[in-house]
C-alpha cells in the first residue's frame, strides 16, 4: 500500500473510545521535516502537503543505480518543475515595463513589476537528467527555501 504524502505533514492524533470515529488530526506547521528531506507546506492539495527536498531544486526523486548508492536520496531534473530561486525570490514570467520582453526567471518577490531596477538571477538546477545522488551535486554554499537550508552533508 502507498501511504500518501499527507500523512506526513498531519499532527498525531488519539482516539479516546467514546465513538466509532478519531478527530481530524492538524496539518503540521509550513516547514516541519517530512520524508526524504522535504517540508510541509500550506497547501491546499493534500497531494502537494509534503514537498521532497528534489522538487526544491527544479527535480523529482529517483533510485540511483550503483548498490552503494541505493540507500542515498537521489534526483534528476524536471521541466514541470520549477527551478531553485534564492531566498525572497520567485521564479515567474514578468514582461518588462519598457522593453516589453517576457522572460521567466527568478524575481525579487517584493516587487510584482519587471523594470531596470528590478533584482533578478536565473533559476538553478544544480541537478541533470541523470539520476544522481542529491548530496554530490549540493556541493556549493548552502541553498535556502522555505526556511530550511540545505548543504551536503545534510543530504547523505
Amino acid at each position: 500500500t502507498t501511504i500518501p504524502l499527507d500523512v506526513y505533514c498531519r499532527l498525531d492524533t488519539s482516539c479516546d473510545g467514546s465513538s466509532f470515529s478519531c478527530p481530524e488530526s492538524e496539518q503540521a506547521s509550513p516547514g516541519t521535516p517530512c520524508i526524504n528531506k522535504g517540508t510541509c507546506s500550506a497547501s491546499v492539495d493534500p497531494s502537494e502537503r509534503c514537498r521532497p527536498l528534489c522538487e526544491a531544486f527544479g527535480a523529482v526523486s529517483c533510485f540511483c543505480d550503483a548498490d552503494e548508492q541505493a540507500c542515498q536520496l537521489c534526483c534528476k531534473n524536471s521541466d514541470d518543475i520549477s527551478p531553485w530561486c534564492p531566498d525572497g525570490y520567485v521564479y515567474e514570467s514578468r514582461t518588462h515595463d519598457t522593453s516589453g520582453e517576457t522572460q521567466t526567471q527568478c524575481y525579487d518577490g517584493a516587487t510584482t513589476t519587471w523594470d531596470d531596477s528590478t533584482s533578478v538571477t536565473g533559476g538553478l538546477r544544480p541537478f541533470s537528467t541523470q539520476c544522481a545522488p542529491a548530496a554530490e551535486l549540493i556541493n556549493q554554499a548552502p541553498y535556502t527555501d522555505d526556511g530550511s537550508t540545505y548543504n551536503s552533508a545534510d543530504l547523505v
